[in-house]
């Protein structure tokens, strides 16, 4: 029996079962265990499977190893909807079905335990008759009658001879079966190698540059590379060749890859245009022959132009890579770098203690503190007591987070992302009190006499103001790296003592990058890139190495994912937004989407203001207003009828200007200021004010309004302007003008000169 029809009729899809028995399928076939299509349905109470398999010519009356037929098996398993339908069809008068045969004439099964012969179920040990032969069949040979037209000839065709099949061989059966039970219990041995240490690439599409097998594209390439190489320079058209695509079409990723591999060989694209023609040359020779500093030059450049186009060197694909290869810890290990990093920063405080020019570097940073220079948290991160006594606080909320599950769904990511998380988010405040107390402490600190040894009063004094002025891990990283060569051993082993401290912090940094990865792409829905995500999660991550603290019994990880929760979800507020909004405003705006969302989902339409209130617990007022700033800002290249939204008198602010008319009007305007400056102050002002030269966008003024200006009537006003007017009118000026207009003028000689009005001269506004 074929598999996929077993599958079919066992899960009772009756359109598959319909493909098969439209396709031919033998519906009497037997499995292994010797049971037809009809009695696996009947025994499962397929009712219309049943139906279906009788109507396509199953045979009902077909028995079981166990001598059963198919109405038995149906009605042992309590299938009653199937044995109705077999009883069915098999008192169905025109059906042609077995089940309707004499009872003195029983079948035997094909497996009857009584059965006198011998059947052994070992494969080796089945016997076979070969002696055992098919009966004779008896061959009718059919008549052809054929026409005598040579039309109708049909020579050369044999009549097909129909043969009666053979009786059924229960011997035949029994090995049959054994073989296909000795097939299904062999286990094959895979002796090939294995291939579970192979790292295999395969992109998502094709490079973006011609592959190695292309010889002569590769020399052309490599040409390219030793011309930049010597020449300093490349035309860019001579890129643009290499880097087009099979139809000829310019690739802009390929020009960027190869543009980038050019510049780092110090050299760049240039405009020039070099061409041949078949009787003469513009192109530049490149002597093939490299010298051996060339060759390894370029071959090096042409190894990472392959690695660039194969994308191995993405960052995001290397820290993958690099990724795998690290170790998970124990919580014992964690516990035991947690120890190691205290100690390391214990015995540094007591190196530091006896450094005379360590705590003289410690004094000038404090006093850059002090001045204003620098912030506090450069090189504090609090007074030990008050860390102390924040520890409880953090101990509830850490405790309460222990067997936290890292499989969220995006909206549980998001609805995470609504926490407010004040011990984490929040950063160090510089209040005026620890201020005052570490400009204390470093006074005290300035006026002890530091020596070498690590003994003694003030030595012991000197360490306790540096446990109380909290130094930062970065500050007291930075001081190891500024060590003076020659100082004491004190200094020696300050290095030292830092240096325990950062190789225990990056083993237990990267031993937890795997968890920073597998919480960074469930903030994906944010639309901020995973490599940026990732990037975010690693600052938490070290943020929790520093601040671990091994006595509080918890393990690491637990720890460690509310920090890096709390970066990756600052990142998302900062910059998943165009316009970014304040953080806490962010998460308000987070938790009303999420009750948007649920109770679209519950009431199955647009929840009011009142419900959503109630379900983030906020004001109305409040959500009406986050939900007017909520919404993304749309380009206005995606916005309908842009160009009908827009006022007529904003079309000029919002659409880029011709350069040509902008210059234009720049020359016009010095021009007619050039007019107007032969005349003398008052009347230039009266003349700007009266056409509404130069003054923005304020219009012109009327005789009355320049009247008050100048406290005189409107007809003094009216005099200047006349006045200035016949002054412009000359010649001498007006020639000046229209030549620098590149205009011409000819006046009439029954008329007097063109007189200029004020539309002429409104352009210079």
């Amino acid at each position: 029996m074929s598999r996929f029809l077993k599958i079919a009729v066992v899960s009772g899809v009756e359109s598959a079962v319909q493909i098969h028995v439209d396709r031919g399928d033998n519906l009497n076939a037997r499995d292994e265990k010797g049971q037809t299509p009809l009695m696996l349905s009947a025994a499962r109470n397929r009712a219309a499977i049943c139906r279906l398999l009788l109507a396509s010519g199953a045979d009902a009356g077909l028995l079981d190893p166990t001598g059963r037929d198919a109405l038995a098996i149906a009605k042992a398993a309590g299938a009653v909807e199937a044995a109705s339908a077999i009883e069915a069809a098999c008192l169905r008068p025109t059906d042609d079905s077995v089940c309707l045969s004499a009872p003195d004439k029983p079948k035997q099964p094909r497996n009857d335990p009584s059965s006198t012969e011998p059947v052994d179920t070992e494969l080796n040990n089945i016997p076979v008759s070969s002696e055992t032969t098919a009966p004779e069949a008896s061959v009718t040979l059919l008549s052809v009658t054929a026409d005598d037209d040579p039309e109708f000839d049909l020579s050369g065709w044999e009549a097909e001879e129909e043969q009666e099949p053979p009786p059924d061989d229960s011997t035949v059966a029994v090995v049959a079966i054994g073989i296909q039970t000795a097939i299904n219990e062999h286990q094959p041995l895979d002796t090939s190698a294995d291939w579970g240490d192979l790292d295999a690439f395969l992109p998502d599409r094709a490079t973006p540059l011609r592959r190695k097998e292309d010889a002569e594209a590769r020399e052309l390439l490599r040409l390219t590379l030793l011309r930049a190489l010597r020449e300093g320079s490349v035309p860019h058209l001579t890129v643009e060749d290499l880097t087009q695509g099979d139809d000829r079409e310019p690739d802009a990723e390929a020009y960027a890859l190869l543009s980038l591999v050019i510049n780092e060989l110090g050299a760049e694209t240039d405009e020039r245009f070099e061409y041949s023609t078949p009787y003469e040359s513009f192109e530049v020779f490149i002597d093939p022959e490299e010298s051996l500093g060339e060759e390894d030059t370029v071959a090096e450049a042409l190894v990472f132009l392959d690695d660039l186009a194969a994308r191995r060197n993405e960052p995001l694909r290397i820290y993958q890579r690099e990724l795998q290869r690290g170790t998970l810890i124990t919580a014992e290990a964690e516990v035991a770098l947690g120890q190691a990093m205290e100690r390391g920063i214990e015995k540094a405080l007591d190196a530091l203690a006896a450094w005379p020019w360590g705590v003289s570097a410690t004094l000038d940073a404090s006093r850059q503190v002090s001045s204003g220079a620098r912030p506090l948290r450069w090189i504090s991160s609090g007074p030990q007591a008050e860390l102390q006594e924040a520890e409880p606080v953090l101990d509830a909320e850490m405790e309460a987070a222990i067997g936290l599950e890292l499989t969220m769904t995006e909206d549980e990511a998001a609805s995470s992302e609504e926490e407010s998380f004040p011990q984490f988010g929040s950063e160090i405040k510089e209040s005026t009190d620890d201020f005052a107390e570490f400009c204390t402490n470093s006074e005290l600190l300035s006026g002890l006499s530091i020596g070498t040894r690590q003994d003694g009063p003030e030595w012991e004094k000197c360490r306790s103001i540096l446990t109380s002025l909290g130094l930062s891990r970065g500050f007291l990283m930075e001081l190891a790296a500024s060590r003076i060569v020659g100082e004491p051993e004190t200094a020696l082993v300050f290095v030292q003592a830092m240096q325990s401290y950062r190789n225990a912090r990056d083993q237990m940094t990267v031993a937890n990058l795997k968890l920073v990865y597998s919480i960074a792409p469930k903030y994906l829905f944010s639309g901020l890139q995973l490599d940026d995500l990732v990037q975010e999660g690693n600052l938490g991550l070290m943020k929790a190495v520093d601040k671990y603290d091994w006595r509080r019994g918890f393990k690491f990880s637990t720890y460690a994912t509310w920090w890096i929760r709390q970066g990756i979800t600052r990142n998302v507020a900062d910059k998943s937004r165009t316009i970014r909004l304040p953080v806490h405003v962010y998460e308000k705006t987070r938790r009303i989407a999420q009750a948007v969302r649920t109770l679209e989902r519950r009431y199955g339409r647009t929840p009011t203001s009142e419900e959503i209130s109630a379900a983030a617990e906020l004001r109305v007022q409040e959500v009406e207003a986050l939900s007017r700033i909520a919404p993304e800002p749309l380009p206005l290249h995606e916005m309908a009828g842009i160009d009908d939204i827009i006022a007529i008198h904003a079309k000029d602010q919002l659409f880029a200007t011709d350069p040509v008319e902008v210059v234009e009007d720049f020359q016009f305007v010095q021009s007619v200021d050039n007019f107007l400056s032969t005349l003398k102050p008052r009347e230039q002002s009266v003349m700007r004010m009266r056409f509404g030269i130069g003054l923005g966008t304020r219009e012109s003024m009327t005789l009355e309004e320049v009247g008050r200006k100048f406290d005189v009537t409107r007809e003094r006003i009216r005099q200047i302007e006349a006045k200035g007017l016949r002054q412009l009118r000359h010649p001498a000026r007006l020639d000046k003008l229209l030549i620098e207009l590149g205009l011409t003028w000819a006046p009439k000689p029954e008329t007097s000169p063109t007189k200029m009005t004020k539309d002429d001269v409104s352009k210079s506004n």
